[in-house]
């Protein structure tokens, strides 16, 4: 028997790879956020910085809550991110329901123009955004160790 999750479930690396890029695009998005002189636009960045790092988790916890789904049979309507996060990595339902309100609050920035982003909303919005990727990362490293670790002693 092997040490390696993809053995058994060859679409994990793929997702883990999945899960990394989307880490990734989540920093750059952070960076590009603190170039942003303009409030909203900085606010916007965070918030898509916010939802690329939460897609990490999706990626890679999203196919156990699905295999739950088809097993009892259950069909859920059109979802958010944010909807989906608490259900699968309950740990950060805080962050879920932080960023489901910014997300409500940038929809209506961008479609009526009077509304204005202050810029200590949008800092705020930046500096959580980057604490919850650091947090995203080391729960996707936890995961990833304690998958390894399940399966090695399932091979003793």
């Amino acid at each position: 028997m092997t040490d390696d999750p993809a053995a058994t479930d060859p679409n994990a690396q793929a997702r883990s790879t999945s899960a990394g890029q989307l880490l990734t695009a989540a920093w750059r998005s952070i960076a590009e956020a603190t170039q942003h002189e303009d409030p909203t636009d900085r606010f916007d960045a965070a918030n898509v910085a916010a939802l690329r790092a939460a897609a990490a988790v999706v990626s890679v916890r999203a196919h156990r809550d699905s295999s739950a789904d088809s097993q009892t049979g259950r069909r859920r309507g059109l979802e958010t991110v944010w909807d989906i996060l608490p259900r699968i990595a309950p740990e950060l339902a805080e962050w879920a329901d932080f960023f489901a309100v910014h997300s409500r609050v940038r929809g209506v920035a961008r479609s009526d123009r009077s509304v204005r982003i202050g810029q200590r909303q949008a800092d705020d919005l930046l500096r959580d955004a980057d604490r919850f990727a650091h947090e995203v990362r080391g729960l996707l490293l936890r995961d990833r160790t304690s998958s390894t670790a399940s399966h090695i002693r399932r091979a003793q």
